[in-house]
């Protein structure tokens, strides 16, 4: 789930094109019909077709990457900056 603050974005918001993952959505969270964004349980449908072609290749899922250590830090100044490395 995703949240964006309009009050406190610094610039431009950038808008949402779709819902996805409607199946996994919280009970509790309501997701406005009037919107007019398209609604998906689980990726669109041609997104779920490039994720076949490259099964298909032989390409690695994500969850097929093995064990990843990050690390991550905040800056004196609130920079934050994330590093992974594959154990």
């Amino acid at each position: 789930m995703g949240i964006a603050d309009e009050g406190t974005a610094v610039g431009a918001m950038v808008r949402p094109k779709e819902h996805i993952f409607l199946s996994e959505k919280a009970g509790w969270w309501e997701i406005s019909e009037s919107d007019g964004l398209e609604r998906h349980e689980a990726f669109n449908e041609p997104f779920q077709r490039r994720l076949a072609e490259w099964e298909a290749q032989g390409k690695k899922k994500r969850n097929d990457v093995g064990d990843v250590q990050v690390d991550f830090s905040v800056s004196g100044r609130g920079e934050a900056s994330c590093r992974s490395k594959e154990w």
